[in-house]
């Protein structure tokens, strides 16, 4: 799940539907943060039914998950203008 942020939203995508998908079992979560030009990745961790944040992701950075093996994606491509 990527979820973009913007400051009408973030508040949501922080707390109802991160803990929506939390409860539903979605392994992973993505939120991409324009004003910092940044990509915070939460796994799941399955024990407590909660994210745990694993990396923060910024310009020079690749993301990468394991659950998508081959997928990396270049930060910088996201925000790209």
């Amino acid at each position: 799940m990527i979820e973009v942020l913007s400051p009408s939203t973030e508040e949501m995508d922080r707390g109802l539907k991160k803990e929506t998908y939390a409860r539903h079992g979605v392994p992973e979560y993505w939120m991409a943060l324009a004003e910092q030009e940044a990509i915070e990745v939460y796994r799941l961790d399955s024990a407590a039914g909660a994210y745990r944040l694993i990396a923060t992701y910024r310009r020079g950075d690749r993301v990468a998950t394991p659950l998508l093996p081959g997928l990396s994606i270049d930060v910088a491509q996201i925000f790209a203008a």
